[in-house]
């Protein structure tokens, strides 16, 4: 009788450990799907890059207006950074350059809209001399 009794007592220690295996196991898998499912947070860093190489990929239009060219790139970083996960805009930048102006276009639409009317605000403004005035 005893020994049917470690026996049994065996089994129940079996299930005991298979249940905490079971659960030890769902929760490192839940843990590393949260962990793969969370966007990874922009740094600072990643803000910079943006926006520098924005600046850069303007060209002779940062040369011209750089203020301008400034604030379109931190308004186009800033949607970008709203609107993707890190990853998300990795993939996207890996992309044919087509398929990428469809994905962000319609994200950073409103920065382009902004930036023509400041530059056609800026044409208005200037002011044409008058070659009559002394």
């Amino acid at each position: 009788m005893n020994k049917e009794r470690i026996i049994q007592t065996m089994k129940g220690k079996h299930v005991v450990i298979f249940l905490i295996i079971v659960v030890a196991c769902y929760g490192l898998i839940n843990g590393l799907q949260q962990l793969l499912a969370r966007p990874e947070l922009w740094s600072e860093s990643d803000n910079e890059i943006l926006v520098n190489k924005c600046i850069k990929d303007a060209g002779k239009t940062a040369t011209k207006d750089p203020d301008l060219t400034k604030e379109y790139c931190i308004c186009t970083t800033k949607k970008i950074q709203e609107n993707f996960s890190k990853q998300e805009y990795l993939r996207i930048s890996s992309e044919s350059t087509g398929k990428q102006f469809q994905e962000i276009m319609p994200v950073i639409e409103t920065c382009l809209k902004e930036l023509e009317q400041k530059i056609k605000g800026n044409k208005n403004n200037l002011q044409i001399p008058n070659s009559n005035q002394s």
